[in-house]
């Protein structure tokens, strides 16, 4: 693997993804902060925390998933096995008369 290229990866999937906030995140940040003029830097604090903490919480919940999908694998390695030896005996079986 080339050194780096996880980095490159990730900083260009961010660049990527920043047409997406520019396009929805901007617009509820700036209509946030022009309710409330007079208090906007503890609203805007306050509402990226919350952003953060969500984005944070939901990566999680996702890792969580694709952890526990990982620990499924031998298992599903274990059926495709017994779904293919079954399918292998069925046709063996109307192969030689028996079904």
């Amino acid at each position: 693997m080339v050194p780096g290229a996880d980095l490159a990866a990730m900083f260009v999937l961010g660049v990527l993804g920043a047409g997406h906030c520019l396009g929805m995140c901007a617009p509820i940040s700036m209509a946030i902060t022009a309710s409330r003029p007079q208090s906007s830097l503890p609203t805007t604090l306050l509402y990226n925390l919350g952003r953060g903490i969500t984005y944070a919480t939901i990566g999680a919940i996702v890792a969580g998933l694709g952890e526990g999908a990982g620990a499924l694998a031998p298992v599903l390695r274990i059926q495709a096995y017994l779904r293919l030896s079954t399918a292998y005996q069925s046709r063996t079986a109307d192969a030689i008369g028996l079904v």
